[in-house]
């Protein structure tokens, strides 16, 4: 057995058993992983729902700035705001908006 070949490994042994014969060590030592598991898990949890947030909002972003220059693209081809409404599907006042910014 491995136990009998290192020090290191012998001496691991004797601590794992130490803790395992003091039921107060024992329970302590659960709770502290039980805690670093849940920070763990919360962490992991915030950083995914960080990440899905900016996801989100960098493709909010990007659908407004792209609709924003197509609709000034649309407007120097010479399209008026109406016809451009009608070709994107925006309200007039939307491309209105769009054009005076």
């Amino acid at each position: 057995m491995a136990a009998n070949t290192s020090p290191m490994i012998r001496e691991a042994y004797a601590y794992l058993a130490e803790l395992s014969e003091d039921e107060e060590n024992r329970l302590l030592a659960e709770a502290r992983l039980k805690a670093q598991r849940d920070e763990y898990s919360r962490v992991t949890g915030a950083r995914k729902e960080g990440l899905e947030q900016g996801l989100e909002q960098g493709l909010e972003q990007g659908l407004e700035q792209g609709t924003a220059r197509l609709v000034r693209n649309m407007s120097r081809r010479g399209l008026d705001a109406a016809a451009i409404a009608d070709f994107t599907g925006l309200t007039l006042a939307q491309v209105e908006g769009y054009l005076t910014t």
